[in-house]
């Protein structure tokens, strides 16, 4: 249900914006979940994040860049608390990045992959 509510408050003011707007600037959210299995238990949870936009480039491996362009930790790049979905969109869309498209795919019983397009108006 929270993840419905989010890609709807997401999506929502890009339809009214989208009148207004000239020019757009597109980017793309990309985040792996991998549960660990240790004796037939789930140990813990790795993230992979990746962010691209025009300037910026990033990957993390839970709140450590790995890869890109962007040196920040995960936490501190999106001014978030806790790592999670959520908090990543909800910041995305505190800094006016409205979502267009969402892909979810269960990789294995183990990974997960949602990818999310994100645009906003260049004009602010």
């Amino acid at each position: 249900m929270y993840k419905w509510i989010t890609l709807i408050t997401l999506m929502m003011p890009s339809f009214a914006w989208s009148q207004s707007c000239e020019q757009y600037q597109y980017s793309n959210l990309s985040i792996v979940q991998v549960l660990i299995e240790k004796e037939g238990a789930i140990s813990s949870l790795k993230l992979y994040v990746s962010w691209n936009e025009e300037n910026a480039i990033g990957t993390w491996m839970d709140n450590q860049p790995i890869a890109g362009s962007i040196k920040k930790p995960l936490k501190e790049y999106f001014n978030i608390k806790h790592i999670d979905k959520i908090n990543i969109l909800n910041s995305l869309g505190s800094n006016r990045w409205n979502a267009f498209s969402h892909h979810y795919k269960a990789i294995s019983k183990l990974e997960t992959k949602d990818i999310w397009y994100l645009k906003k108006c260049k004009n602010t």
